[in-house]
């Protein structure tokens, strides 16, 4: 909600002349790659080098993406999500070129990168610098908070970021009552971000430690590593948005989950709350990577009686489940002698013993986990739900939610939320994205003014590095458009042209790209009946389409393909994990022609006995195919005529496996 300016005055965060000088000589330094070639750009137009100044700008853009796609790991997942700024009236690039209206993609991109990396947050002190080796790397646009509302000048770890009338190309003087005023509606205004979140554990400091900025050396805990602060700065609880509104400190139940004021007990700056992503603020999370495939992939089982022929149930939430139970698992202690982890494949393999001590057959359904045919697509879901959940704004739209105990057939539905163009439900749930602002947003009496020197060196040095790094995500000023699309190495048969995926293949919004991509779901329907190669290939390709995009883009009644009928309104989101969890293994059949019935034979992924290739290499495994390429698209307004817009193209591969 919006606040009026007279609520932002914080007399609790301010910082001296000089500090505000060197906040300042710490951004500059930042951004300075990007800000000298805009420089370069304006100085030149006039002596008739423009082009070769915007040539190098794009050159800078391309070789960090190609570094950052080049350093990606397959132990981690990849989610593209393809979305059109929500504005049915197209978004122009500022108001003195209204007729540059259109539709405006903007897309996000989040991967895990290896590499050397250290946190953009300057140090609190010089024997407290956080570095990783491994990072949760994020490009997206960001949204700027509006001047004079609370928490503007001086941000806050737990900031939302979620007013919906500040949404990117959002203007409704009627229904919002802002009109222009939103920073975040020009296109010409936009910034596409890249955020590089660290990853790293709590580890325990050595006896001779010496505390940062003259803390007591016995009051340890106030500076010691946990779940919310490393090296003596804040750190999100996680890589996944759930985990943030929950986290604490330590595993200690009688502290509030999200925000207690017995945190501040933990925190060098005396935080009380959860930080959040989406305050622009944080960029180191308590978290593994083992961790993070653990959360995505892991089931949780229980017998009614252990050993053979115990009824399995099974519980899986979704991180909508997770967040509103503030638990992991309902009636953990209760259940603690018969609870017990499983993977996808653990819960396949346990699914095939039932057959074969049954004859072949599933026994009575009460005892048989998923017992419906295509239920492991389930798995699926919440595997889709839980990456979702790893980008840093709450920007996706659709919202999964589980079965709250334990059951053999758990079930997750998704919903939309919100139906109108301009309207969410919830109050601005949806399509909000991570804080940004391009300069720092406290150079005013309120943050650097003469009570500043109360606040101590420990919160002056706090409240400094919060305003450096506020704006230091920020990759491409005046980004207008940016759009990502993948291709798994395919040709067309005719034309031999390769294919590209992505949203609005049928040109309905963008009628310029009429062609530039294709649906990943197949345009004819799914057979009911498989009785030719052909039918059990188009079958495969729809199983491909519900690994990557899942259900929510099949006919029936789950969606009705409202996703491709109106992409302005629905986005569509890509994911690539770890292993299809709907894989069972063929046992019982010689299907390579080897004379031996053995699990080499392959895998069928929707139980129907017959074994599938969804990504047609002719090798029938568990994989989840990934992308060997993508084409990533982006367009940004010139700095000094914004009636003009350069767009430029870069096709990336991806490591790892060869693609189709």
């Amino acid at each position: 909600m919006l606040k009026h300016p007279a609520q932002s005055a914080s007399a609790r965060r301010g910082f001296t002349l000089m500090e505000a000088l060197v906040a300042v000589i710490g951004i500059a330094i930042l951004a300075v790659g990007i800000a000298t070639v805009f420089s370069s750009i304006s100085k030149t137009v006039k002596a008739g080098r423009r082009i070769s100044a915007i040539n190098g700008y794009a050159a800078v853009m391309e070789r960090v993406l190609r570094e950052d796609f080049t350093h990606m790991t397959r132990e981690g997942f990849f989610v593209i999500r393809n979305e059109f700024a929500l504005n049915r009236d197209g978004v122009p690039l500022s108001r003195e070129a209204l007729g540059t209206a259109r539709p405006r993609r903007i897309d996000e991109v989040v991967f895990f990168v290896r590499g050397r990396h250290e946190s953009a947050r300057a140090p609190l002190d010089p024997n407290y610098t956080t570095r990783a080796g491994v990072a949760r790397v994020y490009y997206g646009h960001g949204e700027k908070m509006l001047e004079g509302t609370t928490g503007f000048s001086t941000p806050f770890l737990d900031e939302a970021n979620d007013e919906p009338s500040l949404r990117l190309g959002v203007s409704d003087g009627t229904q919002f009552g802002i009109g222009d005023a939103n920073p975040n509606f020009y296109a010409g205004d936009w910034t596409l971000l890249r955020h590089v979140t660290l990853l790293k554990t709590p580890e325990p400091f050595p006896a001779n430690t010496r505390p940062p900025l003259g803390v007591p050396p016995g009051n340890i805990q106030k500076y010691a590593d946990n779940n919310l602060q490393i090296d003596a700065q804040p750190a999100a609880a996680g890589i996944f948005r759930s985990e943030t509104l929950i986290g604490r400190p330590v595993d200690n139940p009688s502290l509030t989950a999200g925000g207690d004021s017995g945190f501040a007990d933990y925190s060098l700056r005396s935080e009380e709350s959860s930080p959040l992503f989406e305050s622009g603020l944080v960029d180191i999370a308590t978290t593994t990577l083992s961790e993070i495939k653990n959360r995505v992939t892991t089931l949780f089982g229980i017998q009614s009686n252990l050993g053979p022929g115990g009824t399995l149930r099974v519980y899986d939430p979704t991180p909508t489940d997770v967040a509103t139970n503030e638990d992991l698992l309902p009636n953990f202690n209760a259940n603690s002698n018969t609870l017990f982890r499983l993977g996808p494949r653990d819960l396949a393999d346990y699914r095939q013993d039932l057959i074969d001590s049954n004859g072949g057959s599933f026994p009575a359904p009460s005892g048989t986990p998923f017992p419906s045919r295509g239920g492991l697509q389930t798995l699926v879901e919440i595997q889709h739900a839980w990456m979702a959940d790893a980008l840093p704004g709450r920007s996706n739209e659709l919202e999964w939610s589980g079965t709250y105990a334990f059951t053999t057939d758990p079930v997750v539905s998704t919903k939309w939320r919100g139906f109108q163009f301009r309207t969410l439900a919830n109050n601005g749930s949806a399509r909000t994205r991570m804080r940004y602002e391009t300069t720092p947003p406290g150079y005013n009496a309120d943050v650097f003014g003469p009570d500043a020197a109360a606040l101590g060196p420990v919160l002056q040095a706090a409240y400094r590095a919060d305003q450096q790094v506020i704006d230091a995500s920020q990759f491409i000023p005046r980004c207008t458009e940016f759009i990502v699309e993948y291709s798994f190495g395919e040709a067309d048969p005719v034309t031999n042209e390769t294919i590209w995926y992505g949203h609005d293949a049928d040109a309905k919004i963008a009628t310029d790209r009429a062609g530039a991509v294709r649906w990943l779901r197949p345009e004819a329907d799914r057979p009911t009946v498989v009785s030719t190669p052909q039918d059990q290939r188009l079958l495969e390709q729809h199983l491909r389409a519900d690994l990557i995009n899942g259900m929510v883009t099949e006919n029936g009644s789950r969606d009705g393909r409202r996703i491709k009928g109106s992409p302005l309104r629905f986005p569509l989101t890509h994911y690539f994990g770890y292993a299809d969890p709907r894989a069972v293994r063929v046992f019982d059949k010689d299907l390579d022609g080897d004379g031996i019935d053995d699990p080499n034979d392959g895998f069928d992924l929707n139980d129907d006995g017959i074994r599938d290739d969804i990504d047609g290499d002719g090798i029938y495994d568990d994989s989840w195919p990934w992308p060997k390429m993508v084409r990533i698209t982006m367009s940004f307004a010139d700095p000094l005529d914004q009636t003009i817009e350069e767009t430029f193209q870069f096709v990336i591969e991806i490591p790892g496996e060869s693609g189709i």
